[in-house]
C-alpha cells in the first residue's frame, strides 16, 4: 500500500540515512533504497516482521503495541543483515482513516546525527503539510462539484423557461401584426410598432438562451452544405442596411475573388455574422464604418467583421466569449450571449474565432470555416 502523504522515495532520496515507511498492517510500503542496499533484500511489499530476527520481532511488536509519545530510538537486527540503530515515529495519515503509519529512519553515521535530526523534523512537517493539502484538495473538489451542479441546474431552468415562453410570445407577435394591419387610415401605429419590436427582442433573447443550452449540451445540429459565400454576405448587408443608415454608419461587404464556397450550415453562419455585425453597429458612432469581408486561407475561408468603434480594453479580451459577460458600461446593451453563440457555432463547424482590438482603435473579429471540396 503506497501512501501519498509522506513520499519517502521522492522526498528523501538524498537523505544521508536509510528510511522505511511501514503501514498500520506492518507492511513496508516505501523505501529510499539505502537500507535495502545494506541488508541485500527487497523490502517494499513485505511484512517488516518477516525481515527481522526473532529478538527484534519481539522488540518491534512492543513498539507497535505501545506507540511512544515522542520518537524513540530502537535497535533492530535484520535476518539478512546487521543490526541497525533506527528512530521510529508514528504518523496518522488522515483523521478520518483509522490506524497508524510508521516511519523508521537511520542516519548513515552517528556523526551525522544533527543533520539527521533536522531532516527527521522536516520529514514530519512534510507529512503534516501533505495531510493539509489533501484536506484542502478534497474541500476544493467538493466546492467545484457543487458549483458545477448549480450551473447545470441554472442552465436547465433557463432552457425550460425559454422554451415555455416562446409560445405566448409568438401569439403576441401574431396579434401585433393583426392589429397593425387593421389600423384605420391615419391612425397612430407607433405604440403597436414599439410593442412589436419589444416582443421581437424578447424572442431573440429566448432563442439565444436555447442556443446556448444546446451548445453547452453538445446538441447544436448543423445542416451542412456547400454554400456560396458572396450571396451570403450580400444578404447579410441587406439585412442590416436600414439599421446602419439610421445610425449614420457605413456598412460594407467585400468578398475576395478566390473565395467560392464553404461547407457549413448557412443559417448558423449567417447567425454568427449577424451577431458580430449587430454588435459592431451598436457600438460604432455615427460617421464610422463596419466592414464584412471574406478571404481564402488554405483549406479555410476567413470571415471577418471589422468596426471603427471604441475598441476593447486588453483586460476584457479574455472574457469576451464568456456567457452573460457584458464588459464595461459602454459595451452593455444585451444579455451577453451573442459572442458565446458565435464561438459555439464556429467551433461546431470545426473552425476557430479570433478577436483583435485596441481601446479607441476599433475591433476585428475573424473566424474560419472549411472550404467546400471541389
Amino acid at each position: 500500500m503506497k501512501t501519498d502523504l509522506t513520499g519517502v522515495s521522492e522526498c528523501l532520496t538524498h537523505f544521508p540515512g536509510a528510511v522505511l515507511e511501514v503501514t498500520p498492517e506492518g507492511v513496508v510500503s516505501d523505501s529510499n533504497g539505502k537500507l535495502e542496499a545494506h541488508v541485500g533484500a527487497h523490502m517494499v511489499g513485505r511484512p517488516l516482521l518477516e525481515l527481522l530476527e526473532d529478538g527484534s520481532r519481539a522488540k518491534w511488536r512492543e513498539v507497535v503495541q505501545g506507540p511512544p509519545a515522542a520518537p524513540q530510538r530502537i535497535e533492530l537486527a535484520f535476518a539478512e543483515g546487521a543490526t541497525y540503530r533506527l528512530r521510529a515515529f508514528v504518523v496518522v495519515p488522515d483523521p478520518s482513516t483509522p490506524g497508524r503509519l510508521w516511519l523508521l529512519e537511520q542516519p548513515a553515521e552517528l556523526s551525522e546525527a544533527p543533520v539527521y535530526e533536522e531532516v527527521s523534523a522536516l520529514n514530519q512537517e512534510l507529512a503534516d503539510a501533505h495531510r493539509e493539502l489533501a484536506r484542502l484538495w478534497e474541500a476544493e473538489r467538493t466546492a467545484t462539484a457543487a458549483a458545477q451542479a448549480a450551473v447545470r441546474q441554472r442552465d436547465e431552468v433557463l432552457a425550460i423557461v425559454a422554451h415555455d415562453l416562446r409560445n405566448p410570445l409568438n401569439r403576441i407577435l401574431m396579434a401585433t401584426s393583426v392589429l397593425s394591419d387593421s389600423l384605420a387610415p391615419g391612425a397612430d401605429g407607433k405604440p403597436i410598432a414599439i410593442l412589436h419590436r419589444a416582443v421581437q427582442g424578447m424572442d431573440r433573447l429566448i432563442r439565444d438562451l436555447l442556443d446556448v443550452s444546446r451548445l453547452e449540451a453538445g446538441g447544436l445540429r448543423l445542416e451542412r452544405a456547400a454554400i456560396p459565400v458572396a450571396p451570403l454576405l450580400a444578404e447579410l448587408c441587406e439585412q442590416f442596411e436600414d439599421k446602419a443608415r439610421s445610425k449614420g454608419v457605413c456598412l460594407q461587404c467585400a468578398c475576395a475573388t478566390d473565395v467560392d464556397r464553404v461547407v457549413a450550415d448557412r443559417g448558423r453562419v449567417l447567425q454568427a455574422l449577424s451577431n458580430l455585425v449587430d454588435n459592431g453597429l451598436r457600438l460604432t458612432p455615427a460617421g464610422g464604418a463596419v466592414t464584412v469581408g471574406a478571404s481564402r486561407s488554405r483549406e479555410y475561408v476567413e470571415l471577418a467583421v471589422e468596426d471603427t468603434g471604441p475598441g476593447i480594453p486588453a483586460d476584457q479580451l479574455p472574457h469576451l466569449f464568456d456567457r452573460f459577460w457584458q464588459g464595461t458600461r459602454e459595451r452593455r446593451g444585451s444579455a451577453g450571449l451573442g459572442l458565446a453563440i458565435v464561438k459555439g457555432i464556429v467551433e461546431a463547424h470545426g473552425g476557430r474565432v479570433f478577436v483583435h482590438s485596441n481601446a479607441g482603435q476599433g475591433t476585428t473579429f475573424r473566424f474560419w470555416i472549411p472550404v467546400a471540396a471541389l
